[in-house]
């Protein structure tokens, strides 16, 4: 089991890719009519500002961005209101999955919808990024969080009191593509001293659009997911940082 699957751990994925401006204006006939046969209660939202940008949600958390030259599936818990006769309006807890689980399955809905906005053409990608954010207890940070805590107070002999840091590294390069990694961190002990937030932000960036059929696009997805996992899973398990 990764680390991410033992706290309450969400992913966000998605794909940049160059547009097709004769394709652009198709994208919503493309998309909406199909999510809307297979989810039940899913809600369309239009942005007012761009004509070209929407999305979708469904009552079990699934989000899907839609602009023109950008795809992202996002996930979040919601508690649904439950109404029974004569009583008060309650909230009813989401069904809770683990990070890996939820993760899996956003690369499904990713490839769907990839599929549908595409209908099966080769649209060249330029860009895969897979998140992952999640709210830590911080009395059970994993040793590699906990390890860059230390690190980053090194220099304060009574530690800190408030953490909001950001940063980015440069993790692998080939000749196709560069992996980095964008990191967020931040707690408060006046605010909220059992809480430590941390968001991972793993991006492939390739140098030179990669123009796939459609079936490989599920598998340069996989092979990015990969190469993420194995980097969060080091971050926390302490093979990057050593204090």
């Amino acid at each position: 089991m990764i680390w991410l699957d033992s706290v309450l751990a969400t992913p966000l994925m998605g794909i940049r890719f160059v547009p097709d401006w004769e394709k652009v204006f198709s994208y919503k006939e493309n998309v909406i009519p199909s999510f809307v046969k297979r989810d039940e209660g899913i809600t369309i939202k239009l942005n007012s500002e761009d004509s070209l940008s929407f999305a979708l949600q469904t009552p079990k958390g699934w989000n899907y961005h839609i602009n023109h030259n950008n795809l992202s599936v996002d996930f979040q818990y919601y508690f649904n209101q439950v109404r029974k006769p004569g009583e008060l309006t309650s909230l009813a807890s989401p069904e809770i999955m683990i990070y890996s689980e939820i993760l899996q399955k956003m690369k499904v809905e990713l490839e769907t919808l990839w599929d549908a906005v595409h209908k099966g053409e080769n649209q060249p990608i330029n860009f895969i990024g897979i998140l992952a954010r999640c709210v830590i207890d911080k009395a059970k940070l994993p040793p590699g969080i906990e390890d860059l805590v230390k690190y980053l107070q090194k220099p304060w002999d009574l530690g800190f009191i408030k953490l909001k840091t950001n940063f980015t590294a440069n993790l692998a390069e080939s000749e196709e593509s560069l992996s980095r990694c964008h990191h967020d961190l931040w707690y408060d002990n006046e605010k909220n001293g059992g809480e430590v937030s941390l968001s991972l932000d793993f991006q492939r960036i390739f140098k030179e659009p990669v123009k796939l059929g459609k079936k490989k696009v599920g598998s340069l997805i996989e092979e990015t997911l990969q190469e993420a996992a194995e980097y969060f899973e080091k971050i926390g398990t302490g093979e990057v940082i050593h204090v």
